[in-house]
């Protein structure tokens, strides 16, 4: 028995998916879990393999779900494609730093850094690779930096100015009690 769909079939999902695609992109990244996120993603990745935008976010999913082998394999498909991705990079320096291997994420930060100084949130996640290193002076300047790279000032950005200032303070506020604590 033939199991391939008569042709009627198939060019009526892919209509589907060439309508349907935008609108399930844009509910994707509203609000959507990511579990479910990581379905739609893998989806449309079966339909559009060469998408590295969808790939990318396809990985981020990956990577707040906590799978992060499986973020990276994502992530390198981009790369092999695309060698100096700045969103590819940065988001592998993220899976880095969750892994733990706080050094190679630092050096990836960096890497994206090179290629976008612009970006607020590079600076953010190089501050918290720096504060988790024991470099939290360093993180500290590079949480600052995030903030005068406010240069992403549309949406979420009060979210995130938000959430850069209270991991600063908290950074700060954890360098004057290892001060105090210093001192006789």
């Amino acid at each position: 028995m033939n199991k391939t769909p008569p042709i009627a079939v198939t060019i009526a999902v892919w209509l589907l998916f060439v309508v349907a695609v935008p609108p399930a992109r844009a509910h994707v990244e509203q609000n959507m879990p990511p579990g479910m996120a990581v379905m739609e993603y893998r989806i449309l990745l079966e339909f559009t393999p060469d998408d590295y935008k969808t790939r990318l976010k396809f990985a981020a999913a990956l990577e707040a779900l906590k799978r992060y082998d499986e973020a990276e394999k994502e992530i390198k498909k981009v790369l092999t494609a695309k060698k100096n991705d700045f969103n590819a990079i940065d988001l592998l320096g993220l899976v880095r730093l969750r892994q733990g291997t706080v050094a190679e994420g630092i050096k990836l930060f960096n890497r994206a850094i090179a290629i976008n100084p612009l970006d607020t949130m590079v600076f953010y996640h190089l501050g918290l690779a720096l504060a988790e290193s024991g470099e939290r002076e360093e993180g500290i300047q590079a949480l600052k930096q995030a903030l005068k790279n406010n240069g992403d000032s549309g949406k979420g950005w009060k979210k995130r100015k938000k959430t850069i200032i209270k991991t600063l303070n908290r950074l700060k506020e954890e360098n004057s009690a290892k001060e105090k604590g210093k001192k006789p």
